[in-house]
């Protein structure tokens, strides 16, 4: 197989992809939370093959040798993690954030017989995820209690860390009203008592993302700290609201009955899915004529 049909297919390859990654953030365009993919393109294994001394003539301003590559290949996708806009729900349990921050979430590992797994320490292990908001519900903490776990609408629950210092999920007394302020703190008042004063939950464990590309996908809008990733200090740092603000948290807010739409530019998108499927009809093209040519050197050998 000649080189030009080599470079062809690999690089339809790589636009076939690149049409499908297109096409997915198109779709979601009305989706909540979503955060746009991207990629660029790479050439595959480059080479230079230099030509004889002859060509190095005096002041000669081009570069010598003739580049060869066996087509293009996508880069590692990544994920776009700009502001999206804010939708009104004036729902209790819909939360937004704005600026570059991230809300921890939570879930045991359990084993096949539904218990939860222990580490060496005695205590269960669990998987971190991270999500910029959405729509949260209450989890009953068991059947007939009066009192809920703040959670994910698939049960992810959301992370707490109470007065003995351990983590825990942040309980909710059931038929209170729920405030959240723009600090992240989570109080709840009974509209049934004059004299009850509200009281503070806990605060919602949100995080700055320092390395963006080291966050991969886990489904449901929710992300996760890459296996590769040599720690988790240096992905996402833990930020305190209710402290002084520093330059880097002084625009982030949590805003309580928003929900964070998608960052898909719909114009954008199709701008560039036309150009893609333009390159691909290109590519094609140029498959079909390393084809014809073969064939044409086949004929005269014969």
């Amino acid at each position: 197989m000649n080189n030009s049909i080599i470079n062809a297919s690999v690089s339809l390859h790589a636009l076939q992809q690149k049409l499908d990654l297109l096409a997915n953030n198109v779709a979601n365009v009305n989706t909540e939370g979503y955060k746009r993919r991207e990629v660029s393109f790479q050439d595959v294994l480059t080479a230079v093959k230099q030509q004889p001394e002859d060509f190095e003539l005096p002041g000669r301003r081009t570069p010598l040798g003739i580049t060869e590559s066996w087509g293009a290949r996508i880069s590692p996708v990544q994920i776009n993690f700009e502001q999206g806009s804010l939708k009104s729900t004036e729902q209790p349990l819909d939360i937004a954030l704005e600026g570059n921050a991230m809300i921890e979430l939570f879930e045991v590992q359990r084993g096949p017989d539904g218990q939860p797994l222990l580490g060496a320490d005695g205590q269960p292990l669990m998987d971190r995820y991270f999500t910029r908001g959405g729509s949260f519900k209450i989890v009953q903490t068991e059947p007939g209690s009066m009192n809920g776990y703040l959670a994910t609408q698939d049960g992810h629950l959301v992370r707490n860390i109470n007065f003995e210092g351990e983590l825990a999920p942040i309980l909710i007394p059931l038929n209170h009203r729920i405030v959240i302020d723009t600090n992240g703190n989570i109080s709840v008042y009974n509209d049934q008592s004059d004299s009850e004063l509200p009281t503070v939950m806990g605060t919602l464990p949100l995080y700055q993302i320092k390395r963006p590309q080291l966050l991969e996908n886990a489904g449901n809008n929710l992300f996760r700290v890459a296996d590769n990733a040599v720690g988790n200090d240096d992905v996402m740092e833990a930020i305190n609201l209710n402290g002084p603000r520093t330059a880097a948290t002084r625009d982030i807010q949590v805003r309580q009955g928003f929900i964070e739409m998608s960052n898909v530019n719909l114009t954008e998108q199709m701008t560039e899915l036309i150009a893609v499927q333009r390159a691909y009809q290109l590519t094609a093209r140029a498959l079909t004529s390393a084809d014809r040519l073969s064939e044409m050197a086949n004929n005269l050998r014969s």
